[in-house]
């Protein structure tokens, strides 16, 4: 049986965070966001470890949840707390940026830029422009401290929720 948790507030002050620095736009446009940690080791998808998991609110979550939210992200505990501040930010980052405005005003969800096995990387290098650009953005990136991270607070439109536990059956 797979055990929910509610989140700390940590959570919630760093997603807070992120969101007025890298994704005005979800409080702008009001978007209603849960947050709930998963318990135990993370869970795995391709022999990878699942850290977190943006979903948005469906007909098969809506019972489990008692607020009317758009989209629920799903942190696993056990990760969580073995990530520094940086990595807990950059986590945060990457499970928003699913959650994409289309152009009739409506929430979805949004797929990852790229997709690539480290060996065809190796191999033959950015060979399709979307790694490309991965490419570039990884030989701009900077490690460590991101720049601004702490700087200008916008007004808070939008809503994050910290979810009550509850259990599903696996």
């Amino acid at each position: 049986m797979t055990e929910y948790e509610k989140c700390p507030d940590e959570v919630l002050a760093l997603a807070q965070e992120v969101i007025e620095l890298y994704h005005p736009e979800l409080t702008h446009g009001a978007c209603a966001i849960g947050f709930i940690m998963r318990s135990g080791p993370p869970a795995k998808s391709g022999g990878r470890e699942v850290w977190g998991k943006c979903k948005k609110v469906g007909d098969e979550l809506q019972p489990y949840i008692p607020d009317e939210l758009d989209f629920v992200i799903i942190l696993s505990e056990d990760a969580w707390a073995e990530l520094g501040e940086d990595q807990k930010r950059a986590l945060l980052d990457h499970e928003l940026c699913h959650i994409q405005l289309d152009d009739k005003g409506n929430w979805k969800m949004r797929g990852h830029d790229f997709e690539e096995f480290v060996e065809v990387v190796h191999r033959w290098g950015a060979w399709r422009i979307d790694l490309m650009e991965a490419k570039s953005a990884f030989d701009t990136a900077e490690q460590g401290i991101l720049p601004g991270l702490l700087e200008e607070k916008h007004k808070k439109q939008g809503r994050l929720v910290a979810l009550e536990a509850y259990s599903e059956r696996e």
